[in-house]
């Protein structure tokens, strides 16, 4: 369900106020989600829904997507959940489930004129970094960093290089 990068593809086409956009791993060509999820109805929606608020459920999920799965603590992923301990996060998430679509953000990719940094974990087994060289070439203006020794989250696996290379991007 990765719906962060066509938001953010559909305000660079909208906006002359975007003069640059930076992407983490985005499922842009494949959101990595299982192909079920296209077709959950009533009660799965539901039940669904509720696995993001098991803390169990949250740790797997990210321990499939580090690099070193070690490096996530319980902290970690008592963070991540802030969001799923508000009021009304399962009906959200039903209607997020309810209503997936699966984006087409390929196709736009090409009129994005600002510059794009792509930056990408070089272990990340749900978005492999062949989908950023792909990538780096359907977009007018991009540049493609591989992070060594990451999985998907590279923000939280490497952290100084993903800032730097961040800080850089905006400098120039």
């Amino acid at each position: 369900m990765e719906m962060r990068a066509n938001i953010v593809l559909d305000a660079a086409l909208i906006s002359d106020w975007i003069s640059r956009l930076i992407l983490l791993d985005p499922g842009i060509i494949d959101d990595g989600n299982p192909e079920f999820l296209k077709y959950l109805f009533f009660p799965l929606t539901r039940i669904s829904a509720k696995l993001f608020r098991d803390s169990d459920f949250r740790m797997a999920s990210f321990k499939g997507s580090y690099y070193k799965p070690e490096q996530i603590t319980q902290a970690d992923v008592d963070a991540y959940m802030v969001a799923s301990r508000t009021e009304n996060f399962v009906n959200a998430m039903v209607s997020m489930l309810k209503n997936y679509t699966d984006p087409d953000e390929l196709s736009s990719v090409g009129q994005v004129r600002q510059p794009v940094l792509l930056l990408w974990g070089e272990f990340d087994r749900g978005n492999p970094p062949e989908n950023g060289y792909i990538l780096e070439k359907e977009f007018q203006n991009a540049e493609l960093h591989i992070i060594p020794g990451s999985g998907h989250y590279i923000h939280e696996e490497q952290p100084e290089m993903t800032s730097r290379l961040i800080l850089d991007f905006l400098k120039n």
